[in-house]
């Protein structure tokens, strides 16, 4: 989002990643939650989300509220929403399609014609990705504060967005 804000041409690519990347970082946390929660079902991970009503990210997180005893926030409303505008976003990315049209632009000779709008431009914006990054944040928040409710010790941390933290377990440790 930094380097999409200083204004650099192409920034509008950088949004477009800024706001996948928030999206990859809602699903990792919805697998890390489940995983936690739930380790058996998350084993089999690939059999109880592959199809049905828990098909997929949207399917491990209605699992997830109904594991925890608890319901999802609106989901017409934000910041629902935001999470939906950017799976389909990535959905978008990763199932690539040729989008073909016709369009006259007229420009001089010496000139390229004027950029043509394309079926990203209607997901991504700097104000659309403030605000869906934002709303990413809150809901892993809400979601993260429901599932430690329902299950203390179950492993999540109190800051699920606090960045990378490790974690070693040994009995023997060499020295070298």
């Amino acid at each position: 989002m930094a380097v999409a804000r200083s204004g650099e041409q192409g920034s509008h690519y950088f949004y477009l990643t800024a706001m996948t990347m928030a999206y990859f970082t809602f699903e990792a946390y919805v697998n890390h939650a489940l995983r936690c929660v739930a380790p058996e079902i998350f084993e089999n991970e690939k059999t109880h989300f592959s199809k049905g009503e828990y098909s997929g990210t949207p399917g491990k997180l209605k699992k997830l509220c109904e594991l925890g005893g608890f319901d999802l926030p609106d989901t017409s409303r934000r910041p629902y929403q935001s999470i939906r505008l950017l799976q389909n976003l990535r959905d978008v990315v990763v199932h690539g399609k040729t989008h073909t049209f016709e369009s006259r632009v007229k420009h001089l000779i010496c000139e390229n014609p004027s950029v043509v709008e394309s079926k990203f431009d209607k997901f991504v914006s700097a104000k659309q990705a403030t605000i869906c990054l934002d709303d990413t944040q809150e809901f892993i928040r809400w979601l993260n504060s429901k599932l430690r409710a329902s299950f203390f010790d179950c492993g999540l941390l109190v800051s699920p967005l606090s960045g990378f933290h490790g974690h070693s377990n040994a009995e023997y440790v060499e020295e070298t």
